[in-house]
């Protein structure tokens, strides 16, 4: 019986002793496996921030004043042109009218279909090449036609002539059929200049640059079909305002710089715009979006030769490879001064009236008083106040 009092015993306290060693465990492993699942908040790290620097306040320009030539100058865009380019269209049987239409032009009735164009815009074409022709139906037939009326007309006209008129009623008579046979003599001319006029040519050797109809359309006398340019004969033209317009004048020096051509060119005024030719841009017109050679609104002669709007110089010497439509400008010099004691705009200070510039010598600053002269659109002459090599600053 004691040994089993004894053994019970030593069981309970085993069984005591387990509890208290495995309960700080078992608190442990529960510990480490709440932490490893995210489940307790991770200790926060120290925010890294980065270092504010203060704005740095924007150093002003300096520069040193120099001498050099300073020149007054008008510039220009604009483009290649042809020295010789032609409108060419079809003309009627008879002159336009005296009564002017709403373009400017005489009036006319006639109208016609093209019946063939035979040539495409590029195509280089010699003088005298056809290039389009309108509808002439049985005009031919009608020529012939009345060219057999008018010899018999004709022979009647001679037979009577030759009778001596008796009565004053028989001289009226007589002319009377002199003035008929005029009128057939008129009628048929205008079938044969309308049969010539039916054709096309090329006055001069060119290139076709544009062509404004296709066959089938309907044309009007003097409405454009073509323009024909002499490639190998081209001029530079821009477009100045009214104001530089006026300090401009025939045979004054240009110079020209053309879009991909790496060369210094120069040339001389030879025509100036016309006023009374300034196009306007139509938004409205379909027919006229910035091509004065395109038909106005298919009316006869609403048009106008492009180069009339155009300042228009002649080049010393033309390069290769330029074409007409070459994107170009120009500069006129109209004053030019050399070694003067010059400034850019930028350095100079006006207030009140007065001019003056920043002078700085190290840390020291003072303003300057200065006399302007000649002034160009980017510098500024200075006639005292300065004599070169001194420091300035900007605005």
């Amino acid at each position: 019986m004691k040994s089993m009092r004894w053994w019970t015993a030593k069981y309970r306290r085993f069984r005591v002793e387990g509890r208290i060693f495995l309960a700080p465990l078992a608190f442990l492993l529960m510990i480490n496996l709440l932490v490893g699942c995210g489940l307790l908040p991770a200790e926060q790290t120290e925010e890294n921030l980065p270092n504010i620097e203060p704005p740095k306040i924007s150093k002003k320009p300096e520069m040193t004043v120099t001498r050099g030539p300073i020149e007054i100058s008008i510039q220009g865009q604009g483009k290649v042109f042809s020295k010789e380019e032609e409108l060419l269209y079809f003309v009627g049987s008879e002159p336009p009218s005296n009564g002017q239409n709403d373009t400017g032009q005489g009036t006319s009735t006639d109208t016609f279909r093209l019946k063939g164009v035979y040539v495409k815009p590029g195509d280089h074409v010699t003088a005298g090449q056809l290039l389009a022709e309108v509808e002439t139906q049985d005009l031919d037939l009608e020529i012939e036609r009345s060219a057999n009326d008018l010899k018999v007309e004709e022979q009647k006209l001679i037979t009577e002539l030759r009778k001596e008129p008796m009565t004053e009623a028989d001289r009226i008579a007589q002319e009377q059929m002199k003035a008929a046979f005029l009128e057939k003599q008129i009628a048929h001319q205008k079938l044969v200049r309308k049969l010539v006029n039916s054709k096309l040519t090329a006055p001069y050797a060119g290139r076709v640059e544009a062509v404004y109809y296709n066959p089938g359309d309907s044309v009007k006398p003097y409405d454009p079909v073509f323009l024909l340019i002499n490639p190998n004969d081209l001029m530079v033209g821009v477009r100045v305002t009214d104001k530089d317009l006026e300090s401009l004048h025939i045979d004054q020096e240009a110079r020209v710089t053309i879009s991909g051509v790496n060369e210094a060119l120069t040339g001389r005024i030879i025509a100036m715009p016309n006023p009374n030719n300034q196009q306007k841009q139509d938004p409205y017109n379909p027919y006229n979006p910035y091509n004065p050679y395109q038909p106005v609104n298919g009316r006869s002669g609403g048009v106008q030769d492009e180069r009339s709007q155009y300042l228009l110089i002649s080049l010393d010497k033309v390069p290769e490879g330029v074409t007409r439509g070459t994107n170009a400008t120009a500069s006129i010099v109209l004053q030019r001064k050399e070694d003067v004691v010059k400034i850019p705009l930028s350095f100079l200070y006006t207030y009140g009236g007065r001019n003056y510039v920043i002078v700085t010598d190290g840390e020291t600053k003072r303003e300057v008083d200065v006399e302007l002269g000649l002034q160009s659109a980017t510098e500024v002459e200075i006639l005292s106040g300065l004599r070169g090599g001194e420091r300035i600053v900007g605005r």
